[in-house]
């Protein structure tokens, strides 16, 4: 099966590549990448920095620039081989099995799977079908860009938790690592 990493944000919070910003003495995606490669997960990094390309994984641009992450995820639509993949963010390096294995679980015949925190979707680590590609990218040309607006047009099944589990914890500033790091 297929896994997408989306690691082409603009890091705007983070002030320089979220992916390869260090993490308890490692890069973010390489959490990922070990997790992924771990779990026989087929790998592509979407991205349009080469600096990527050490990895050894296919690295593949947005297809559709300009609209955040739901660009990346049209991305994951055309390249996918298989019909139904996981998509994950670079800056989750705390994730863990078992939150993949109970999404991959629980997709059965839904366009796509992923967690709700007391209401709030996780679209950035969930399981997505390439079906859902062409309504998907004219939405896009419609304007629309907020995942949580996308996703109202698809059969999608949440695991609704009452909190965010600490492995679904996405960094998105150096301030938000280094508190963690002194904590550990």
């Amino acid at each position: 099966m297929d896994a997408f990493i989306l690691a082409g944000g603009l890091s705007t919070r983070m002030g320089e590549e979220k992916g390869l910003v260090s993490f308890c003495g490692k890069p973010m995606i390489e959490y990922t990448i070990d997790l992924l490669h771990l779990l026989n997960f087929n790998i592509t990094v979407i991205s349009s920095n080469a600096e990527y390309k050490k990895y050894s994984l296919p690295l593949v641009s947005d297809v559709v620039s300009q609209v955040g992450p739901a660009g990346g995820i049209l991305t994951a639509m055309e390249y996918s081989s298989s019909e139904h993949f996981l998509l994950v963010a670079c800056d989750m390096p705390l994730l863990q099995e078992h939150s993949i294995s109970k999404l991959q679980n629980s997709i059965g015949n839904h366009k796509s799977c992923m967690y709700s925190f007391n209401g709030k979707l996780e679209p950035l680590c969930g399981f997505y079908s390439k079906s859902m590609r062409e309504l998907w990218r004219k939405k896009l040309e419609e304007g629309d860009k907020k995942l949580s607006i996308l996703l109202q047009a698809f059969d999608v099944k949440l695991i609704s938790l009452d909190q965010e589990p600490a492995d679904l914890k996405s960094f998105n500033s150096k301030a938000e690592i280094d508190s963690f790091e002194k904590e550990i």
